[in-house]
């Protein structure tokens, strides 16, 4: 006999209410973020801009990754610039469209460096202090 799945009414049915709750939510897990990204000198937007860099399998060209992080060029020169500043990304001219800018990990930047892995990062977005030994290649959302 399959077991029966016993399915609960939703304590909030009121859409208006879901909302707010998830926007507060939302709020209080980037602050949560922005708070242990900032003993590294990092904010959520460059932390995010980082990963995705670091996730490519090629640099990406600036309008591309701003297409992925959902913003416009202009904002995220400003990310870069800071990263830029902080020695973890550097621009270049893309060979095969002089007009592109790539994104490439520096040393510093790149996720083997020291206190820079993903162990590092996972502990600031997820707040797991001691992550297992095997996490160390989970991608992170």
């Amino acid at each position: 006999m399959a077991a029966r799945v016993v399915r609960s009414r939703a304590q909030y049915e009121d859409p208006v209410q879901l909302a707010d709750l998830l926007h507060r939510l939302t709020r209080r897990l980037r602050r949560s973020q922005a708070e242990r990204l900032a003993p590294l000198g990092l904010t959520p937007a460059q932390e995010r801009a980082l990963r995705l860099i670091t996730r490519s399998d090629e640099p990406p060209r600036m309008t591309e990754l701003a297409d992925r992080l959902g913003i416009v060029p202009r904002s995220l020169t400003t990310v870069i610039d800071a990263l830029e500043d902080a020695g973890l990304v550097r621009r270049e001219i893309d060979p095969r469209n002089r007009r592109a800018i790539l994104l490439r990990l520096t040393d510093h930047g790149a996720p083997s460096a020291p206190g820079h892995s993903v162990l590092v990062l996972k502990y600031v977005v997820t707040g797991i202090e001691d992550p297992c030994p095997w996490s160390v290649g989970v991608p992170m959302v």
